[in-house]
C-alpha cells in the first residue's frame, strides 16, 4: 500500500505567501519564467500571471482575484483543500468532476470541478518547489 501524502495547506500562511515563494526565483534572477514554469509543471501563463500581479501591486497582487456575481462563496477553506488533495492522492483514478462532488457534499457548499483542479495543480507545483528547494 502507498503512503498517502496530506498537505497542510497552513504550511505558509496563505495562498499568496505560496504563490510568491513559487515566482521568487524569477524575481532574484535564478530563473526565466519560462524554466521555473517548466520545473514545476506549472503553466507559463500562470506564472506570468503570478509576476505581473506581483509587480504592479506588490504582494498584495498575488491575491485571489475572483469574478463574478457569486464568487464570494465559492472560496475553498483550508480543510476543503487539504481534502481535495488527499483524495486525488489516494484515489489516483478519480475525476475532478468526482473530487469536486465529493468535497461540496461533506462541506454543503457547490465547487466547481476547475476549482480542484486548480487547487491540485497548485499543490504539486509547490510541492515540487519544496522538493527542489528543501
Amino acid at each position: 500500500m502507498s503512503d498517502i501524502v496530506i498537505i497542510e495547506f497552513d504550511t505558509f500562511h496563505d495562498d499568496i505567501q505560496r504563490k510568491y515563494e513559487i515566482i521568487r526565483p524569477v524575481l532574484l534572477k535564478q530563473l526565466t519564467a519560462k524554466e521555473r514554469a517548466m520545473k514545476l509543471e506549472l503553466h507559463e501563463n500562470t506564472l506570468g500571471k503570478y509576476i505581473r500581479r506581483f509587480n504592479e501591486h506588490g504582494v498584495m497582487g498575488l491575491a485571489d482575484q475572483r469574478h463574478g456575481p457569486n464568487e464570494s462563496s465559492q472560496w475553498l477553506t483550508v480543510d476543503m483543500k487539504t481534502e481535495a488533495f488527499a483524495l486525488y492522492n489516494a484515489n489516483p483514478n478519480f475525476s475532478y468532476s468526482e473530487i469536486a462532488k465529493i468535497v461540496s457534499q461533506r462541506y454543503n457548499r457547490n465547487i466547481d470541478h476547475k476549482s480542484i483542479k486548480r487547487v491540485i495543480q497548485e499543490s504539486e507545483a509547490f510541492l515540487r518547489c519544496q522538493k527542489k528547494t528543501g
